[in-house]
Order: C-alpha cells, then sequence, then structure tokens
C-alpha cells in the first residue's frame, strides 16, 4: 500500500500515538497544582482528592452486618416489626455488598441518629473504641449498639434474642 492509499483510508483515524500530548496534558496538571498548593512534588495526585462516602446515608437508623441470608432478612425484619419499623425505615449496609473503608465518613453526613452493628468487627469499621456487646454507647451525634451476628441469634435464639431486645428497647426507650 502506497502512502497516498493509507492517507486516504485512514485519515480519520488514529493509528499511532506517541502519547506525548498525554503526558503534555498531565504535566500541565501536576505543574498548575504545583503552583496552587494543591499537591507537592511528593504527594500523588490522587492522593490530593479526599474520600467521598460511598454510601449516602438517608435515614436515622442505620443498621450494619457482614452478610444477610433470606432467613436473616426475615429474622431482621420481625426484630424490626417489634418495634414498629421496617426494612424501608433504615439504612441497611450489608458488607459484603457494600465496601466502607471508614464507618466514621458515614457517621459524619449527621444522618444517622442510632447504629446497630450486628457482629461487624471494629477493625473492619475502624472504630477505636471497643463497646460490650448489648450495651447503648452514646457517642458524639449518635447511639451505638452492638449485637452478635443475625447468624449467632439466628441460632441460639432464647438467650441472643432476650439480650437482643432489653438492649434495643433500651436503645429506642420503649
Amino acid at each position: 500500500m502506497d502512502r497516498q492509499l493509507a492517507k486516504y483510508l485512514f485519515a480519520n483515524e488514529v493509528l499511532f500515538t506517541s502519547g506525548l500530548a498525554e503526558r503534555t496534558a498531565i504535566n500541565a496538571i501536576k505543574s498548575e497544582s504545583l503552583k496552587k498548593g494543591i499537591v507537592s512534588e511528593s504527594t500523588p495526585a490522587k492522593e490530593a482528592i479526599p474520600d467521598s462516602p460511598i454510601f449516602k446515608a438517608t435515614k436515622s437508623i442505620l443498621i450494619l452486618v457482614e452478610k444477610i441470608t433470606t432467613s436473616q432478612t426475615e429474622l431482621l425484619e420481625k426484630i424490626l416489626g417489634a418495634l414498629k419499623l421496617s426494612l424501608s425505615d433504615v439504612d441497611l449496609i450489608n458488607l459484603s455488598e457494600i465496601k466502607i473503608t471508614n464507618l466514621n465518613s458515614i457517621l459524619d453526613q449527621g444522618v444517622s441518629k442510632k447504629v446497630i452493628n450486628f457482629g461487624v468487627s471494629n477493625s473492619t469499621l475502624l472504630l477505636n473504641s471497643s463497646i460490650q456487646k448489648y450495651q447503648k454507647k452514646q457517642e458524639p451525634g449518635y447511639l451505638f449498639l452492638e449485637s452478635e451476628t443475625l447468624e449467632v441469634i439466628e441460632k441460639n435464639q432464647n438467650e441472643e434474642k432476650k439480650l437482643l431486645w432489653n438492649s434495643l428497647k433500651d436503645l429506642f426507650s420503649i
């Protein structure tokens, strides 16, 4: 194929790019960011972007679970029903589906006033304080209740359910 034919056939297509334009644009952005003090030479540009919460809280009650099965969802619906609530009245974070890097990024939104944690570890949630199971804890801006997993409650319904119900009555002032 001669040069003229190639120009004609591939006139509007990019067959090869040296990357010069992309590198020039990246260097211009980096240079501008350095001038404005947004990033330093040692700070990668992506670290300059603040973390935005993946989950946007919309309800005053936040429930955390590591994972939840159909039967555990039914159990949770019964528990909420006893409080005259339903799943639509709470924000449910299932960590097997929604990854959160820091619970505080959700709590700092100021929407959640009561947090019920069904067995998610404090290290997963990046919580510094230790919380006793079935003891309500007042934190700035919200109340926190630590519980066993729904799986444990489901297996040992009599004892765990009684402990959970008593702590929920305290949490919801029933």
